[in-house]
């Protein structure tokens, strides 16, 4: 059984004090009349999100930014923060300065809470990319009852990526997780509006796809040809 397999079957229920249950990168909670709480609580283990060799005060951001990363995607400002951490040995072997680059990307991701707060009232939809972007993208499209057509190449990737062959760079852009970038909708009509709240939080968005009815999830090359999905996305209780 896979990690969501398990969280459909156990924990999706009624909710009954909260506002919204599981399955969202928030819980959402009702304080009081008029007021909204978002709770998220994201694990890091050993091997998978961070080396044994970690700096702690590295360690510690990291820990705080995933968390955050969850509460961007809600549209929520960040109040105050509770940790879970698990442990278990694991190795990587990358060398010289790509080695220092990855690490520094791992250890020090940027959750986009500016974006988050820009987008209010723009997305229509909106999660982290934390286990890879078709998994997570798939959560989103069950969740709202939709599909969508992705335009593999048109993801964002850096320069040290775009220097390798074409199906590594898939590999790593539609199931690599750890980005912790921000994966919305937004009407069409709302270009301009998700272009300037990007510009405000001074960060960069790119249109990789469109949200359809037909329900399923297709992929398509640059020259809107269709792919063979065969990419899969991490999974806490398969990996």
């Amino acid at each position: 059984m896979g990690e969501f397999d398990l969280i459909a079957r156990y924990f999706n229920r009624p909710t009954r004090r909260a506002a919204l249950g599981p399955g969202d990168d928030c819980a959402l909670l009702a304080p009081a009349a008029g007021q909204q709480l978002a709770v998220s609580s994201d694990m890091l283990v050993e091997g998978r999100h961070f080396l044994s060799t970690v700096d702690p005060a590295r360690l510690g951001h990291k820990a705080l930014a995933v968390n955050l990363s969850d509460l961007a995607a809600c549209g929520a400002r960040p109040l105050a923060c509770t940790l879970a951490l698990e442990v278990f040995r694991g190795t990587l072997a990358l060398d010289g300065e790509r080695f220092e680059r990855v690490r520094r990307a791992m250890e020090r991701p940027e959750p986009r809470v500016a974006l988050g707060l820009a987008l209010r009232g723009v997305a229509s939809a909106a999660l982290d990319v934390s286990d890879g972007l078709l998994g997570d993208l798939s959560h989103l499209l069950r969740r709202s009852g939709v599909g969508a057509t992705v335009e593999a190449d048109a993801v964002p990737r850096s320069a040290e990526l775009a220097a390798q062959p074409l199906e590594v760079q898939r590999l790593c852009t539609l199931s690599g997780g750890d980005d912790y970038e921000l994966l919305f909708t937004a009407a069409p009509a709302a270009r301009e509006r998700v272009a300037a709240a990007a510009r405000a939080a001074g960060v960069a968005a790119a249109r990789i796809g469109r949200i359809e009815a037909e329900p399923g999830l297709r992929l398509v090359d640059a020259q809107q040809r269709p792919l063979e999905r065969v990419w899969t996305s991490f999974d806490h209780f398969t990996a």
